[in-house]
């Protein structure tokens, strides 16, 4: 099996977690390229992961053709265009949750990737989360009987970037959890 070529849009720290989740990964898939529009954060991805390729903007990567798929890490209400731009130019997209800002952008997304033939994925990654899994395996051992009643907290490290609480940008926490 050949290894997929992929770039990562978006390094921020969702683009940083994929990136690693790439590498454990090699001998399937090699990040090819890192876009982001800071310069600090294409420098890190090159200092840190030893990517060697960047760029500021996705349009210089989607059109090579030595780049199978992308990742799209970047803010919620970008999604839409830069799917469809993807699809276009017949890349494979894993995109991060959620998908889209309203349904509309959603079917605009999925009728773009229909008609280019690309695969098309949203990451819902909670799933593979190491706590989750534990939760999972707790219940389904049937070690505390059968669950009334389930509360959890939980956070993340760091603070989310200011876009994520704008309404328009990135819905907030209930746009980005009630998927």
């Amino acid at each position: 099996m050949e290894k997929v070529r992929l770039a990562i849009i978006g390094f921020g720290s969702i683009g940083e977690v994929h990136v690693r989740s790439y590498l454990k990964h090699s001998e399937k898939a090699e990040v090819t390229a890192i876009v982001d529009p800071l310069e600090e954060r294409r420098k890190l991805a090159t200092e840190k992961f030893g990517i060697k390729e960047t760029a500021s903007d996705y349009n210089q990567i989607l059109q090579r053709a030595d780049i199978d798929a992308i990742s799209v890490c970047v803010p919620t209400f970008l999604h839409k265009d830069l799917v469809v731009e993807a699809a276009k130019n017949g890349k494979h997209i894993f995109c991060e949750k959620p998908m889209a800002m309203t349904m509309e952008e959603a079917y605009e997304m999925e009728r773009a990737c229909v008609k280019a033939g690309v695969k098309f994925q949203i990451g819902f990654v909670r799933r593979y989360d190491n706590q989750w899994l534990k939760f999972k395996e707790t219940v389904v051992s049937g070690k505390l009987g059968r669950p009334v009643v389930w509360r959890s907290a939980g956070g993340s490290h760091g603070a989310p970037s200011p876009w994520f609480f704008q309404r328009e940008k990135g819905g907030g926490p209930f746009l980005d959890g009630a998927v």
